[in-house]
């Protein structure tokens, strides 16, 4: 597995899991990466131009909820419970509200600093 990152928090959760999951996975910083977020190479990854992106084998993961659940299943860990739909959803909702701050923070930094969205 390859895990294409920046030192954004995003990705520092994504590599957090990896780490505790001791997930075989080969880090690559997206500032090697020729272009960077926009260039031709990465775009081939992730359409969406940011980060992380995880590509395993032919799987090409976005989304850093994503990608810590993909983790988690390969690994067979409990931080995603095969056997327990009830938690898999409990879980789903927690991930959900840490997207929706990170939004949240996000617009209210650009507006702050007269960005557009």
């Amino acid at each position: 597995m390859k895990l294409y990152y920046m030192e954004t928090m995003n990705p520092r959760k994504v590599r957090a899991t990896a780490k505790y999951l001791r997930s075989p996975i080969e880090y690559i910083p997206i500032d090697r990466v020729p272009g960077g977020l926009k260039g031709a190479e990465y775009m081939a990854i992730n359409p969406n131009g940011r980060a992380p992106v995880l590509v395993d084998g032919e799987l090409k993961l976005w989304e850093s909820a994503a990608i810590m659940m993909h983790l988690a299943i390969q690994a067979k860990d409990d931080l995603w419970p095969l056997s327990d739909p009830a938690r898999q959803v409990e879980i789903v909702r927690w991930l959900s509200n840490s997207i929706l701050v990170d939004i949240l923070r996000r617009d209210d930094h650009a507006s702050r600093n007269g960005e557009k969205q």
